[in-house]
């Protein structure tokens, strides 16, 4: 709904939408009546977020080399669209505050601790704060470089065929387990290979980060450093 709130003639009007935002905006009479007006607050987002009033415009972030629509886009699309299973462990788990259902605090804050990596994406990261988070937030995210958060979501992946962490497998003296490639032996339970797969995995993405120096924010690569798989 929505209502004239100021009348010049038919080719200046402002209305106002009926709704908590109140929002305003000058039009003429024929796009009222013919309901053309475009509320910017609208859910029209995958039914849950919308566009919002301010300088972040879909069309712009499209050709901004920060990726901030698509990353919105993308983070959104995890949470709340079902698309054949693509996003099991998101699905209807994984929510984002009521904040970022607004393209405008989204990007202003994810442009706001923007930084470049050269030929790597960064990814908005939600479990090094807190493992296992189940809400995309500003005080529950982060953005990493890519090849950092593919280390670290290594740890929640499991094999088809078993119960068993991807690299872990049984043996006739036990479990051996391996991180990327390398042999970190055998031993008689789960648990010791977790504990030795945890310990190199934490200092390879120690390794990762001081190799990028100071293209990392510092606070960003102490939130890192201080993740921990369990």
């Amino acid at each position: 709904l929505m209502r004239i709130v100021e009348y010049t003639n038919s080719n200046d009007i402002i209305v106002e939408f009926q709704d908590e935002y109140k929002f305003r905006k000058k039009t003429q009479y024929t796009n009222f009546k013919t309901g053309r007006v475009k509320n910017p607050y609208d859910k029209i987002v995958y039914d849950v977020a919308c566009i919002g009033n301010g300088k972040y415009g879909t069309w712009k972030d499209h050709r901004n080399s920060k990726g901030t629509y698509k990353a919105w886009l993308n983070m959104l699309q995890r949470c709340y669209v079902n698309v054949n299973g693509k996003y099991a462990s998101y699905y209807g788990i994984v929510k984002v505050c009521e904040e970022w259902l607004d393209l405008q605090n989204f990007a202003e804050w994810y442009e706001g601790n923007y930084y470049e990596i050269p030929n790597e994406r960064l990814h908005i990261d939600k479990d090094i704060k807190s493992t296992g988070c189940k809400l995309y937030s500003p005080d529950t995210c982060i953005l990493i470089p890519q090849s950092i958060n593919e280390v670290i979501r290594d740890n929640y992946r499991k094999t088809k065929d078993a119960d068993l962490p991807v690299t872990i497998r049984r043996c006739k003296d036990g479990y051996k387990v391996a991180f990327k490639g390398e042999n970190l032996g055998i031993y008689s339970t789960v648990e010791e290979c977790l504990d030795k797969y945890n310990n190199k995995k934490l200092s390879y993405i120690t390794e990762l980060v001081e190799g990028y120096g100071d293209l990392i924010p510092r606070e960003v690569a102490e939130t890192i450093l201080q993740w921990k798989p369990y």
